[in-house]
C-alpha cells in the first residue's frame, strides 16, 4: 500500500498517501491520526455518529459499533478514548474504546429500567447516569464497578446531566420542570431554575465563562446561567426543535429532532443558523469532543 496507513493514490509518477474525510495527516505524510483531536459525538438511537472538527468538510461517519439499539445519550473521556453511550431499549450502558472498537463492554445491565441521562467525571474516573423511569442519579467506576445509589427522592423524570470541578447539574422534565445542582456525592442540593421551562435538555458547560447552558426542547430556545441558576439569559431565540445543545470556542451547536439535522451558530457575532447535517435519523444528544472540554486541572 505505498507504507500508506490508509489511501494509496496512483500519480503519474508516483502515489500519494491520503486519509479518510474527517482525519488529519501526520508530519511524516504517510499516516493518518486515529481519531480527530477534535469532534461531535451525536446519539442516533440506532447508531452513533461522528463529524470531525479538524477538517472543513462536517461530513458525519456513523462508528462501526454492533449491537446499538437506542442510544440517546453520549459522554466520553478524552485521555482514555473511552466513548459511554446509554442504550434505551437494551436497558444498559455500554462503553467503547474510540480507537479499537471491538473492544466493547457493557458495564451496567442490571437495576436500569430507563437510562436517560449520563456525565463522566474525567478528573476522578467516574461515571454517573440518570434513571427516569427509577427516578434515581447513580455512580460508579468508570467499568461499572462499586455502584453507588446518590439521589432517589423528589425525582419526576430526570434527563440530561453535566459536571463540571465538584458540582454536578441535572435536568427534570418531570410535573415542575427544572434544573438542580448539587455536589458530586449529591449532597447540597438545590433547584437552582424552574420557571418558564419545558423539556430542559443539552446541559452543556462554558469552562473559561463559567456558564451553564441548556436547550429547551419544548419552548424552543437557547439559554444560559450562572453556575447558581442566577444571570439567566435567552442566546438564541428560536431555535427549531433542539434536544442536544454543546459548544466550542467558536461556533453552538445542536441537534434539530423533527428536521434530523445538526445546526451550529457563530459564538462572537449575531450570525444565522446554519445547517450543517441532515437527514440524521434520530439525532438527539450531541457532545463536542477535544482536550479543551477535558481539562486535566482548573484554575
Amino acid at each position: 500500500n505505498g507504507g500508506c496507513s490508509h489511501l494509496c493514490l496512483r500519480k503519474p509518477h508516483g502515489y500519494s498517501c491520503q486519509c479518510p474525510t474527517g482525519l488529519k495527516m501526520q508530519s511524516n505524510g504517510k499516516d493518518c491520526e486515529d481519531l480527530p483531536k477534535a469532534y461531535l459525538l451525536i446519539a442516533l438511537r440506532s447508531g452513533i455518529g461522528r463529524i470531525s472538527l479538524d477538517t472543513p468538510e462536517m461530513f458525519d461517519v456513523v462508528l462501526p459499533i454492533d449491537s446499538i439499539f437506542g442510544a440517546v445519550v453520549v459522554d466520553y473521556h478524552y485521555e482514555k478514548n473511552y466513548l459511554f453511550y446509554a442504550d434505551v431499549n437494551a436497558d444498559a450502558i455500554k462503553r467503547i474504546n474510540m480507537k479499537n472498537y471491538n473492544d466493547a463492554k457493557t458495564i451496567v445491565s442490571t437495576g436500569l429500567n430507563t437510562p436517560n441521562g449520563i456525565a463522566v467525571d474525567w478528573m476522578a474516573n467516574n461515571l454517573y447516569w440518570s434513571d427516569s423511569a427509577l427516578k434515581i442519579i447513580e455512580v460508579s467506576r468508570l467499568d461499572g464497578t462499586y455502584r453507588k445509589t446518590l439521589l432517589r427522592s423528589d425525582l419526576d423524570d430526570v434527563r440530561s446531566m453535566i459536571l463540571f470541578k465538584s458540582f454536578l447539574w441535572f435536568a427534570d422534565w418531570g410535573h415542575t420542570a427544572r434544573i438542580e445542582r448539587s455536589l458530586l456525592d449529591g449532597s447540597d442540593r438545590k433547584v437552582i431554575v424552574n420557571a418558564d421551562l419545558g423539556f430542559p435538555t443539552g446541559l452543556a458547560i462554558d469552562f473559561m465563562a463559567k456558564k451553564l447552558f441548556w436547550a429547551d426542547a419544548l419552548r424552543d430556545c437557547v439559554e444560559f446561567s450562572d453556575f447558581d441558576g442566577s444571570k439567566r439569559t435567552k442566546i438564541i431565540m428560536h431555535a427549531e426543535h433542539p434536544f442536544g445543545f454543546t459548544l466550542t470556542n467558536s461556533f453552538f451547536y445542536y441537534s434539530d429532532w423533527y428536521n434530523k439535522s445538526i445546526i451550529r451558530i457563530a459564538r462572537h457575532s449575531n450570525g444565522i443558523p446554519e445547517e450543517v447535517r441532515h437527514n440524521l435519523r434520530g439525532a438527539l444528544e450531541i457532545r463536542s469532543v477535544s482536550a479543551e472540554r477535558q481539562p486535566s486541572y482548573f484554575n
